[in-house]
């Protein structure tokens, strides 16, 4: 279990108590591609000086509370970010809350309410507007009673009016163990479903009306959490944090590329983006370069703030990052 940042503990990190997943049926692995090892350490340093110096979303959205693990998508024209906090009028230690607007600037967040917060843990939203049998569909992680282990992921539909009432993913991917945050993407016609299970990162496909066998994706030694995918097949990139060796202090964030059938050594985003503090939670918005993230670094509004960086190195180009078009409408 990752360790808290201070006094009190934050979902964002701390994961509860579990049983470990290791040794599940069925679960297969995705090897760590060693072989464009000194490739990636060029594509490395080219990221490490892409980013813009990271902005504060501001005092609408991050408050004195927790205010972290951002998730943007576009419904009817208009960007809705999803986020977690503890702020006054939630109905439990963290719930589920949303802003609309035109990124970078969004207007004062909404509870989501009863029929999707709990008055346990609900945390880690991620948003997927437009894929089919998957389409405007909320995933997040709670704590909350009848699940299958101490943290399960539930997905609740958006009926162009009205969320419905929260339901389990299915119990291939809900286990005995804690399995937490979601992250919807595509991959060359398939449906997958990232998520976190024991301090590493795994994905399901859909198929049949449900979510298959979990696949564990080596990213090398050191945990792995918060994933995030941007475009698909060769040159894709999986952007996830870690307390991993290499790294500028707490947590950090990192990314992969997808290379030769498996995924890379992991490359540090570097100085610009990660600090001494706990950086994490990526996510880019619809424009596939400003990537919104949280961190606990000074100058925030509170404990845990959403920040965002743009892409902003020639060297790297859009079609290099990709994003995830299906959570787009």
């Amino acid at each position: 279990m990752p360790r808290p940042l201070a006094s009190r503990s934050f979902p964002v990190f701390d994961g509860p108590a579990r049983r470990s997943r290791g040794g599940a049926k069925g679960v297969t692995t995705v090897a760590l591609n060693l072989k464009y090892v000194a490739v990636l350490c060029a594509v490395g340093a080219a990221f490490a000086t892409a980013w813009t110096t990271p902005v504060n979303l501001g005092p609408t959205v991050n408050g004195p509370s927790l205010d972290a693990s951002a998730s943007l998508g576009v419904y009817g024209g208009t960007t809705y970010l999803f986020f977690a906090s503890d702020r006054a009028g939630g109905l439990g230690y963290t719930d589920i809350w949303y802003a609309t607007g035109t990124p970078p600037n969004f207007g004062t967040p909404v509870h989501m309410g009863s029929t999707v917060n709990s008055a346990d843990r609900d945390g880690g939203p991620a948003i997927c507007w437009t894929g089919g049998p998957t389409a405007n569909t909320l995933y997040f992680y709670s704590t909350r009673p009848g699940g299958a282990g101490s943290s399960d992921l539930y997905q609740t539909t958006y009926s162009g009016s009205s969320w419905s009432t929260p339901v389990g993913v299915g119990t291939s991917v809900n286990s005995g163990a804690a399995e937490y945050y979601a992250f919807p993407a595509t991959w060359q016609g398939e449906r997958r479903l990232y998520f976190v299970c024991e301090n590493a990162i795994y994905y399901s496909v859909y198929q049949g009306g449900s979510w298959g066998t979990p696949v564990h994706v080596n990213l090398g030694a050191g945990d792995a959490y918060h994933p995030c995918q941007c475009g698909e097949g060769e040159g894709a990139k999986l952007y996830f944090s870690s307390r991993r060796a290499g790294g500028y202090g707490d947590y950090d964030i990192w990314v992969s590329t997808y290379a030769g059938g498996s995924w890379g050594a992991p490359a540090n985003l570097g100085p610009t983006v990660n600090t001494p503090y706990a950086d994490n939670c990526p996510w880019f918005a619809p424009d596939g370069r400003t990537m919104y993230f949280s961190s606990t670094r000074p100058g925030g509004q509170g404990y845990y703030d959403i920040w965002y960086t743009v892409l902003d190195n020639p060297a790297v180009t859009p079609a290099s990052v990709g994003r995830v078009k299906a959570l787009f409408k």
